[in-house]
């Protein structure tokens, strides 16, 4: 691990987006409420929303799979 304790993976590595002007002030006006305080945070909560969303659809299309996979259902 790097002397600064933070995995390379975990750097910060910029990324320029375009958006139309309609997503623009939306991310804007959520940046303005308070919640978070650039539009690269904001954008960074969003993208681990949907990592966990996707990881908890993953997990119950594991566990679906494995229920239909056990046989048929008990009494």
């Amino acid at each position: 691990m790097p002397m600064s304790g933070m995995r390379h993976e975990d750097r910060a590595i910029t990324m320029n987006i375009s958006l139309p002007a309609s997503p623009k002030h939306f991310v804007d006006a959520q940046v303005a409420d308070g919640g978070n305080g650039s539009a690269s945070e904001y954008m960074r909560e969003v993208i681990r929303g949907a990592k966990r969303r996707l990881a908890r659809h993953e997990q119950l299309e594991r566990l679906l799979l494995q229920g239909l996979l056990s046989g048929p259902a008990k009494e």
